[in-house]
Parts: structure tokens; C-alpha cells; sequence
């Protein structure tokens, strides 16, 4: 983290590993129907119970903007791919064969010669060691990172928020 913030900040305070690794949960009670903003850590179905009434999901057009909403957020300098997990042998062996240097953020095991790491198949665990992962094959030089998208389920969302946004390449538009 400090090598983020060097040349900008004179003190990086530490406080450890992250319990939950990705951003908060941010919902909008401005209006009739509360609705998730950013998917987070707590669920719309857990917000729902302790609200008492449904929650709704994305952005509508007279939402605030919010930290983390743009389409490119905490993304990697080495160009990005979400890859199912059906696509990605074929895009490791193509890589393989071509000499191209690819890092891997898999739920599975890699082949031989294929350098990545395996992310846990429990989506708070995933969500806690993300940009961990991400910053680490980041930073070993590779043309390309391949990420293999997780399950398509509920628990999943704020993950795959994420990884959507770390996977868009930046525009100007997206300047903080």
C-alpha cells in the first residue's frame, strides 16, 4: 500500500490485513425505495431484514454519485481480462504457445508453468484477498491478467462489481 501513496503522502498509517477487503455497502434512503448504490460487503437481502421492506439494485439516473461507482476503479496497470472459466484453458494454452507473459487470478488449480494465484471459493474470503492478489500480479510484469469470473450468485455481486471495474480500461472520463 505505501508504494501507492510515496510520493503523494508522507505517512501511511498500517493497520493491517482488512477484514473484509473490499469497499462498504453503500445505499441511498432518499427516496421511496431504499437502493444499493455499490455493492458491498452486506447484501441487499441482509439491509432488506433489518429495514423491514425490499431493496433495490443499481443506480438510477438521479442517484449521487458515489466512491467507487465509476466504470474503472482500483484497476491494474497491466491490461485486465474476465475470462469464464470455460474460456480460460483455451486463453492460458494461446498464451502459452505464443510466448505472451499472463498471470492468472483463478478459483481452481493452474497448470504447470502458468504463474497466478488461486483465490478461495468462499466469497467473503475471495472479497478479503482481492486487491491483495491483484496489486501482487500487478506488480510482476506480466503483458496480461486473466481473471477467472466467480459464481453467478447473489453472494457473489460485490465481487463481481469489482472485478468489472478492475477489468475496464481508464478514461479520461473516469478521472477522480
Amino acid at each position: 500500500m505505501r508504494d501507492e501513496f510515496a510520493d503523494v503522502v508522507p505517512v501511511v498509517l498500517d493497520g493491517g490485513p482488512c477484514k473484509v477487503g473490499i469497499e462498504s455497502t453503500i445505499v441511498d434512503l432518499s427516496g421511496d425505495v431504499p437502493r444499493i448504490l455499490r455493492p458491498g460487503h452486506i447484501a441487499a437481502d441482509a439491509i432488506a431484514k433489518v429495514l423491514g421492506v425490499p431493496v433495490g439494485t443499481g443506480a438510477q439516473q438521479a442517484s449521487p454519485r458515489v466512491s467507487g461507482s465509476l466504470a474503472s476503479h482500483y484497476a491494474p496497470d497491466t491490461p485486465a481480462e474476465r475470462v469464464s472459466t470455460e474460456r480460460l484453458d483455451t486463453l492460458i494454452h494461446q498464451a502459452l504457445g505464443s510466448g505472451e507473459t499472463i498471470r492468472v487470478l483463478a478459483l481452481r488449480h493452474l497448470p504447470n508453468g502458468v504463474h497466478g494465484l488461486i483465490m478461495p471459493n468462499d466469497p467473503a474470503q475471495y472479497a478479503r484477498h482481492l486487491y491483495a492478489a491483484l496489486r501482487s500480479l500487478d506488480g510482476e510484469g506480466a503483458e496480461r491478467l486473466l481473471i477467472e469470473t466467480p459464481p453467478d450468485q447473489p453472494e457473489w455481486l460485490a465481487i463481481h462489481d469489482r472485478i468489472a471495474r478492475a477489468t475496464v480500461a481508464p478514461s479520461d472520463d473516469d478521472a477522480p
